[in-house]
């Protein structure tokens, strides 16, 4: 089972990540801010990783750089606002929709999409 930690503060946010993930048959961990995601980041090593880049405590592209370090085969999709560009290293980038169905339906994307082999 692929195992799929979240990084967001936003309580809809991670459920709506978790809905995903169940919908994949994926196990998932979840975490309300930077600090305490790179810590599970590193006990859990998950398949992969979605991440708010506007968490609280350590965010943006020092929390993308020490969750790849942490975790340098883990898949990464981050979710950010209009205006935010996909930080390095990362495998897609989603902008948070108003609509929490909208977001559901661009994670399974996403998560699925990430779930094939990386590109050589």
């Amino acid at each position: 089972m692929q195992r799929v930690l979240v990084i967001d503060d936003s309580c809809l946010a991670r459920a709506t990540a978790r809905l995903a993930c169940s919908h994949l048959h994926w196990e998932c961990f979840e975490a309300h801010d930077g600090v305490s995601g790179k810590r599970m980041a590193e006990q859990l090593q998950p398949d992969a990783i979605v991440v708010s880049l506007h968490v609280p405590a350590l965010c943006g592209a020092g929390l993308v750089g020490a969750l790849k370090a942490a975790c340098p085969d883990a898949r990464m999709i981050v979710i950010g606002s209009r205006g935010d560009e996909q930080p390095l290293g990362t495998d897609r980038m989603l902008t948070r929709p108003a609509a929490p169905a909208e977001l559901a339906r661009s994670l399974v994307e996403g998560l699925a999409l990430i779930a094939g082999p990386r590109a050589a």
